[in-house]
């Protein structure tokens, strides 16, 4: 997010901060990454070491999508005060949904503030010899939250909130909880309900034994209570759902309204496109240029123009302005001309996006850039035409890129997770896609991408009466436009998922157009504290 956020929970003596620039192996289970638990590192040497005294595991799983509460209360065995430093690393798509600490014996949760004032009242606790807490992001998705004070032969305790959208393969989605805390935990407790799956969960750990769902209200349930308990060399606990064959929906009412998110199956139909014969290609030669993967960038053009057969491309090349246009062209799929020409770019200087002009003649547009545009503040033109976003570096602006080629009726190709053939077949196939989303029952609807994802699009939305029916229109690479409804019922389902979901899809939906929708994103970040 182009927007900076803090979180600030101040009471008393502290105050915490958070800054972003921001195993059992089951049958089947799609592959899930390990998951390391905090890790509490004490700045000082100590003559006992600080004692995991339990920690409280709360999980939510709806669907593919998941919450996750971890709660640690670690105990101070010292005659002296202790600071200490809880080192945490998220996986891909996991992503913090809050945090809180205790304030003299009451547990104090962050509230979000914009940056700006984060900093200064940051600065201000310290002139007041208030004791804060920062929470921090490091390289990669790694966090380190300031644990002070840790009191002597006292308590502290710390709540870390988790969010993530499950891996689903071959019909099945594996979550997974976090287990090694340290050498030996005095009480673990572990909760987790689950809903909008066809079948009992399997749970399984070789640390744990008796590890059964039981079925309630609507869904599934596993309690763990165990005193004394030791993760050995089973560190996490892991989860197997079973994928629902129909849509999945669930809701939340959060300060009076009632918001909903639907994961809804859709079969992606895929039919050969026409490649037309005048294509422009916008390239990024700005300094960040280089850090792309030009040899896969290549492979993917030269895809393109064997199927283009014959044609015309009009090259443009963007820093800090855009240069003047160059003419190229394609014959029998040969472009070594403009393969030469690309070869030879020299990358420097800014980014200035903005600075890109469609021109009337060309019939599509293909964009390589990391989407990071940092010079001058015209957004990028609306093209009258498809428009595919290419992006091949790992540091890039997936939401810019993803938000104008589907404006467009393009579509976002990223070479650093696709595979080159699943590359080459986005690029040259017409897709089953969501046009069009409607209600009349439901208002605010949003959507993940109009593109299904493993066979499934993600939408939420507020329903505005008890029940309602959400219409996607679609368009199939045959040109058809037919529909698929989805119903929901207000209480439904229901959990602590759905609005916090909802306000993320609206967030990334505004932020193709950041500096039109700064003040609207700010907004949804401090009523749903979103970092």
């Amino acid at each position: 997010m182009k927007y900076l956020q803090s979180l600030i929970a101040a009471s008393g003596m502290f105050a915490s901060v958070v800054a972003f620039g921001i195993t059992t192996a089951l049958a089947k289970s799609p592959p899930v990454q390990i998951w390391q638990p905090p890790r509490l590192v004490i700045s000082a040497p100590v003559d006992t070491a600080v004692q995991v005294q339990s920690v409280r595991l709360t999980g939510e799983v709806r669907g593919r999508h998941a919450w996750t509460e971890i709660d640690m209360t670690f105990y101070n065995p010292n005659r002296r005060v202790l600071e200490g430093e809880l080192q945490f690393p998220l996986l891909d798509g996991q992503r913090i949904a809050g945090f809180a600490m205790d304030v003299n014996g009451a547990l104090r949760d962050a509230v979000p503030v914009d940056k700006a004032k984060g900093q200064a009242v940051f600065e201000d606790i310290i002139r007041g010899n208030i004791d804060p807490g920062l929470l921090e992001v490091t390289q990669g998705n790694n966090f380190k939250l300031r644990v002070y004070p840790i009191p002597a032969q006292g308590v502290k305790r710390v709540v870390l909130r988790v969010a993530e959208t499950l891996v689903e393969r071959n019909g099945r989605s594996g979550y997974r909880l976090p287990l090694g805390f340290g050498d030996r935990i005095g009480n673990l407790s572990i909760d987790v309900r689950i809903a909008g799956t066809a079948g009992k969960p399997v749970a399984g750990s070789r640390a744990l034994s008796g590890l059964v769902f039981a079925q309630e209200d609507n869904g599934f349930r596993l309690r763990v209570n165990q005193s004394g308990f030791v993760a050995a060399d089973a560190p996490t606990l892991d989860i197997v759902t079973t994928a629902n064959a129909g849509p999945v929906t669930y809701t939340q009412t959060f300060e009076g309204r009632t918001y909903f998110i639907a994961d809804v199956p859709l079969r992606a139909l895929e039919t050969a496109r026409t490649i037309p014969g005048i294509v422009g290609l916008v390239w990024d030669s700005s300094g960040s240029g280089a850090a792309r993967d030009h040899g896969r960038e290549f492979a993917l053009l030269d895809s393109y123009f064997k199927k283009m057969r014959n044609g015309e491309v009009r090259l443009i090349r963007i820093r800090h302005s855009a240069e003047a246009i160059q003419v190229f062209r394609v014959a029998d799929g040969n472009w070594q001309g403009l393969r030469d020409a690309l070869a030879a770019t020299v990358y420097d200087g800014a980014t200035n996006l903005g600075a890109f002009v469609p021109e009337a003649k060309v019939q599509e547009y293909l964009l390589f850039s990391d989407g990071l545009s940092n010079f001058g503040d015209t957004p990028f033109a609306s093209v009258g035409v498809p428009l595919y976003s290419v992006s091949a570096v790992v540091k890039a602006d997936g939401t810019f890129l993803r938000h104008i080629a589907h404006r467009s009726g393009g579509r976002f190709i990223d070479l650093s997770r696709n595979s080159a053939l699943d590359a080459a077949r986005q690029l040259l196939t017409a897709a089953t896609r969501v046009t069009q989303l409607s209600s009349d029952g439901a208002a605010q609807l949003v959507l993940a991408s109009p593109f299904p994802e493993g066979g499934r699009v993600l939408l939420g939305g507020v329903l505005n009466e008890d029940e309602a029916t959400v219409r996607l229109t679609l368009a199939t690479g045959g040109g058809k436009s037919p529909a698929r409804d989805v119903f929901v019922k207000g209480n439904g389902n229901a959990g602590n998922l759905a609005a916090g979901q909802w306000a993320q899809l609206r967030v990334a939906e505004l932020e193709g157009e950041y500096q039109l929708n700064r003040a609207e994103i700010r907004r949804l970040g401090q009523r749903f504290k979103l970092v």
